[in-house]
């Protein structure tokens, strides 16, 4: 192993044990989430987006910033309410 390739992994293995686990995994979930979303820009996959399960609701604000940041959100249908 070279010494810088040496270097790099320390710091790397040293910093990744300074960091909580739920933080590594909150991190790595946010970003599969924004590849997801630039993945169906990218297929221009049409279609609605449901999810599930929501805790503290932080992944479905991330996933709605995300398609915010990648323009594919579309504007809100109106109602129509009929008075019977």
């Amino acid at each position: 192993m070279s010494f810088i390739l040496f270097i790099k992994t320390y710091f790397l293995s040293y910093f990744t044990t300074l960091l909580n686990p739920t933080n590594i995994h909150n991190s790595l979930k946010f970003r599969q989430i924004f590849q997801i979303w630039y993945c169906i820009k990218q297929d221009n996959i049409p279609g609605e987006y449901v999810e599930f399960g929501v805790f503290k609701g932080k992944s479905l604000y991330h996933s709605w910033r995300c398609a915010k940041k990648l323009n594919l959100l579309r504007p809100a249908k109106k109602l129509k309410i009929s008075k019977n």
